[in-house]
């Protein structure tokens, strides 16, 4: 079954010349009703040196584009890929940069900001605003929450227990989404 899903994906990196056919060929696979200020054709792609508009918006099965991403992948085009979600699945960004083992990827708003689910961060709050009103000491005192005490334990065995609460938090948190660099023809 078949669930159009609005998508933007910005492309970054040099395209070769000789690569143009394949990735418009990539580009028009999977998604349709292609728009936006990024060619669609071989033909309205640059002459090589010039740098192009690189986003692209469309539809496309579930908002994916596993082949454009692949062939971003394997040619070391950096790219961003928003999905817009539908009622029955939650939007995301994902993003990969030459260089990476894997795309990374994130929950995010309709308009392209990530999120944190309430529920995975809400314990972390609290623990704060603890550790806050009654200083550091206080932490023994939320070895008994389920969400917390793996951490806690942690904390209260290391001699930087911030450093601990730290690493934990990065985990929580979706990582700065990096700018995508220009698209240009070599």
């Amino acid at each position: 079954m078949s669930e159009p899903t609005g998508l933007g994906i910005t492309i970054g990196g040099s395209l070769k010349d000789s690569d143009i056919e394949a990735f418009v060929e990539a580009l028009n696979y999977e998604m349709y009703d292609i728009s936006g200020p990024g060619p669609d054709s071989a033909q309205d792609f640059p002459e090589s040196g010039k740098v192009l508009k690189n986003t692209w918006y469309g539809t496309s099965n579930y908002g994916e584009c596993d082949d454009l991403k692949a062939f971003c992948e394997s040619h070391g085009l950096a790219y961003r890929h928003d999905c817009s979600g539908s009622h029955d699945s939650t939007a995301t960004i994902a993003y990969w940069l030459p260089g990476m083992k894997e795309a990374k990827s994130t929950f995010a708003t309709t308009d392209g900001c990530a999120v944190v689910e309430v529920d995975a961060i809400q314990p972390y709050l609290n623990m704060l605003l603890t550790i806050m009103k009654d200083g550091i000491e206080s932490l023994p005192l939320l070895l008994n929450d389920p969400n917390l005490n793996g951490v806690v334990s942690k904390a209260l065995k290391s001699k930087k227990p911030y450093t601990v609460l730290e690493k934990e938090f990065k985990k929580i948190i979706p990582p700065t989404i990096p700018k995508i660099p220009d698209l240009i023809i070599v």
